[in-house]
């Protein structure tokens, strides 16, 4: 169970690093809000009919559960998702590639405070390989210190927020995904998270129709970032905590640039750079660390 909750951890994460492929293509014919909140419609349509085909349809918690759902929901889904497209009009990508690193960093933190989990050396050994091997991918052709640019400030400080709210959804829905049933319990999420992302949607009601000529293609990369994103994703990246513990899966976070580089090269006929190989065999290593060299005395209870 182990073995293929690692499995499901690295597809979670390598079909993210692809939605920002897909994302940047849903971009040129739609506003960014309303890309966000359509891909999430769909993940919820697809939830609904898969959870109802299994009979796992839930909709009632109890109170404190409850309670933890909704603060996942929007606080840890929807306010994230929000600020990454909304930072970007004010930043540049090249930030946003490196602020999102913070994502790791904030697990590890959230699941001390949240869930008591003892950060150990493989852990750091993990992360820090991760963080280097993302560096050197996606500082290749930006410079960091752009960050600190007072004319991208704006942007780079809704990014920071965003990398860190990021971090707090694997240590918050991590006890709940032991609980429920991992299908029943994403569509409550993304459920509560339409709450903030439909009326922002709406809020851009008046560009829907600004690039008409692209709104077909924008439409079809929406349709794909929900199916692959908000749905498959998502519902990996909860099935994958069942059975390890959150700041093992701060390291599969580093996939994502990966996943990046692999797209262009593949589909955009970018060139692969040394860099990008260095990179990657650090992140191979940083996850090594934290799948290979597990402590017996680190239990990480069955189902």
């Amino acid at each position: 169970m182990r073995q293929r909750a690692l499995l499901f951890a690295a597809a979670a994460n390598l079909l993210g690093g692809l939605s920002y492929l897909w994302q940047k293509l849903a971009l040129a014919g739609l506003p960014p809000l309303t890309v966000t909140a359509g891909r999430n419609l769909i993940g919820i349509v697809l939830l609904f009919l898969w959870a109802k085909r299994r009979n796992s349809v839930q909709w009632v918690y109890p109170r404190q559960d409850a309670l933890r759902l909704f603060i996942v929901g929007i606080c840890a889904y929807a306010i994230p998702l929000t600020l990454g497209i909304v930072g970007l009009q004010w930043s540049t990508a090249s930030n946003a590639s490196i602020l999102i690193l913070l994502e790791p960093a904030a697990i590890l933190v959230f699941a001390r405070i949240l869930l008591g989990e003892q950060l150990r050396p493989r852990h750091i050994v993990g992360v820090a390989c991760g963080l280097f091997g993302a560096m050197f991918i996606v500082t290749e052709d930006a410079d960091i210190s752009g960050i600190l640019q007072n004319e991208h400030f704006k942007g780079n400080a809704i990014l920071f927020a965003h990398g860190i709210l990021w971090g707090l959804y694997s240590p918050l829905i991590r006890d709940l995904s032991r609980k429920y049933d991992p299908v029943s319990l994403t569509l409550s999420v993304m459920t509560i998270a339409m709450l903030v992302l439909g009326p922002a949607a709406l809020t851009e009601r008046h560009r829907w129709l600004d690039h008409p000529d692209q709104l077909s293609q924008a439409l079809i990369y929406t349709a794909i970032l929900g199916v692959a994103g908000s749905f498959a994703s998502t519902v990996l990246w909860t099935l994958a905590l069942r059975n390890i513990q959150a700041n093992t899966m701060a390291t599969f976070v580093f996939l994502q640039p990966l996943a990046g580089v692999a797209s262009g090269v593949l589909l955009l006929n970018e060139h692969l750079t040394s860099e990008a190989i260095v990179g990657s065999v650090l992140i191979a290593v940083g996850i090594l660390a934290v799948t290979l060299n597990r402590s017996k005395k680190e239990p990480e209870p069955p189902l």
